[in-house]
């Protein structure tokens, strides 16, 4: 996935900072040396690996391979460097899943960039597809654009669910916080559980989207490679949605 996003971009683009997110139980490979080499050509490229330091986390460490302990410790260990490790310089964060996320346009990032500046201009924080999560709450998916100040504003938005909440994704979680700041938009589109990808499939959802994610097929990057480089797709025309709670009515925190 990310030497996929470093061989769209026809130009360096110091204006994105990718950051690869691993933990201690995920080793150094040579994939991984060489894919992190290949986007420092294109990218400002750090890394961070999360470790058991915190009550929160070591309490949930034997769990990270179920879900959504392992993706909520991800999560909140890249927002926590993001916001305290990093220059101010860098104003929001996209949180992607590269296992079943991929871009849909060569151009991508200047789509979603160019939609998220309409999120600011409006007066909210995040960029995001909107629809009920297993349980039925209306929420906004993680792989959204956040600004930093939202982070600042509400500092709880960093704890993962505990006790009888521990098994819930943090967006689902936190979505009385996340939905009143997020303008809706099909720029990002998430489908639940969406099994096997076909050049068709692409073709309908790169029309509105710039990222698809949520989709389960064992060659999701080979295959937005093939989409994505084969001909030119023209930019997609994401829709403005709206302000999130306009679509599902006031989310309680």
């Amino acid at each position: 996935m990310a030497r996929l996003l470093a061989d769209l971009e026809r130009r360096r683009r110091d204006d994105v900072c990718l950051l690869f997110v691993r933990t201690t139980e995920c080793p150094v490979t040579r994939v991984l040396e060489d894919a992190i080499a290949r986007c420092s050509d294109v990218f400002h490229v750090e890394s961070l690996v999360i470790r058991p330091d915190t009550p929160e986390r070591r309490e949930r460490w034997d769990r990270l391979g179920r879900w959504p302990v392992g993706c909520n410790v991800l999560w909140q260990g890249a927002v926590e460097y993001f916001l305290r490790s990093m220059d101010p310089y860098w104003t929001s964060i996209f949180t992607l899943d590269g296992g079943d996320g991929v871009p849909l346009h060569r151009d991508w990032l200047d789509v979603l960039l160019e939609d998220h500046a309409r999120t600011v201009a409006a007066g909210l924080g995040v960029t995001g597809w909107v629809s009920p999560d297993s349980l039925g709450r209306w929420h906004v998916n993680l792989n959204q654009v956040t600004e930093r100040s939202l982070f600042d504003a509400h500092p709880v938005l960093l704890e993962m669910p505990a006790g009888d909440h521990e098994w819930e994704p943090i967006d689902g979680h936190r979505a009385g916080l996340f939905m009143p700041a997020c303008r809706a938009s099909t720029v990002i589109l998430s489908t639940w559980r969406h099994v096997g990808a076909t050049q068709a499939d692409f073709a309908e959802v790169a029309r509105d989207s710039a990222w698809w994610h949520g989709c389960k097929d064992g060659d999701l990057v080979g295959k937005a490679r093939a989409f994505i480089l084969g001909r030119d797709h023209g930019r997609p025309r994401p829709r403005d949605l709206g302000r999130a709670v306009s679509l599902a009515g006031e989310v309680s925190p």
